[in-house]
């Protein structure tokens, strides 16, 4: 971990739209995320997922294209 200078967290609050840039800078230069950090973003996420629905409806209106891009698996760069 001390090698480590990517983008790191210590509570819930410190995953901001600003952090999440930043993870997705660091990952479009193929560079991980620190396990540590990892496994904590697992657990907030969790904790968010099972306060949500599952599915949402959404309206789009006619004629109007939406894009649904799916898994990743982190290969941002090839968006």
């Amino acid at each position: 971990e001390d090698s480590y200078s990517g983008p790191k967290i210590t509570c819930k609050e410190d995953v901001t739209a600003e952090w999440v840039i930043e993870l997705m800078q660091y990952m479009k230069d193929e560079k991980k995320l620190h396990k540590k950090y990892l496994v904590m973003l697992i657990i907030y996420l969790c904790d968010i997922i099972k306060e949500q629905q599952s599915l949402v409806d959404i309206e789009v209106e006619e004629h109007i294209d939406i894009t649904i891009c799916g898994d990743t698996h982190g290969q941002y760069y090839d968006l």
